[in-house]
């Protein structure tokens, strides 16, 4: 019965369904500007549906366009984890905090132009029940389903849908596997569904990590000889 009533930006023409994305991302970058914005708690822990960390890449890909969604954590830096969001219409750069179940936005950057939230909003809020909603600067969120399945190569249960929605209108879906993050990118035949084998799910290894810090240091103390 719900998939009867849903709209999905996917069945919309390519020029409308790009239309309408970077109106959403232009309506969410000027509201920063303008600090239409409310208060939230401090970050806590990361959340489950969305695990957040440095080198985590997910590669969404659609049967309707050979380029695919493609959202990666680049950095890590004053509280905030920079999410680069590249996709077939309008590319960005969110600066996303994690607080408990909650993905706060702390800051928006596009055309090389960052935008920040003073107080950031609740931008995801994996601890609502479903049909739960909140509303912020950026529009209406809404908990679709905590119990969504999605195919993509395996099969992920128990996910959560989000259903995004600007002051015009335009819509947008979110679907979270818990441990793994985004899977899913709209609805219907059309949707952008996780690309296992192009993503990294686990971010830099333990060694990894050890090298950078090695190297980072090493680069430091290369004027004197000796770490700073």
């Amino acid at each position: 019965m719900q998939e009867q009533t849903k709209m999905t930006p996917v069945r919309c023409s390519p020029h409308a369904f790009a239309a309408s994305f970077a109106a959403l991302l232009l309506f969410l970058f000027l509201s920063f500007a303008a600090g239409t914005i409310s208060s939230h708690p401090q970050a806590a822990a990361n959340s489950e549906y969305l695990p957040l960390a440095p080198g985590k890449h997910w590669v969404l890909r659609s049967p309707s366009t050979s380029k695919p969604i493609d959202l990666r954590v680049a950095d890590h830096e004053h509280g905030a984890y920079q999410l680069e969001f590249n996709n077939p219409w309008v590319n960005s750069v969110m600066h996303l905090e994690p607080a408990g179940q909650q993905i706060l936005l702390r800051a928006l950057s596009m055309g090389g132009q960052t935008k920040p939230f003073p107080d950031p909003p609740v931008y995801f809020d994996f601890g609502l029940a479903e049909g739960k909603q909140w509303s912020n600067s950026i529009g209406t969120m809404t908990i679709l389903s905590r119990h969504r399945t999605v195919q993509a190569g395996h099969t992920y249960h128990d996910c959560i849908e989000i259903k995004e929605v600007d002051a015009k209108g335009s819509q947008l879906f979110w679907t979270f596997a818990p441990g793994v993050g985004f899977v899913q990118f709209g609805e219907g035949k059309g949707a952008f569904v996780l690309d296992e084998k192009s993503s990294d799910l686990t971010g830099p290894s333990t060694a990894s990590k050890a090298s950078l810090r090695f190297f980072s240091s090493a680069a430091r103390s290369d004027s004197t000889g000796w770490s700073q």
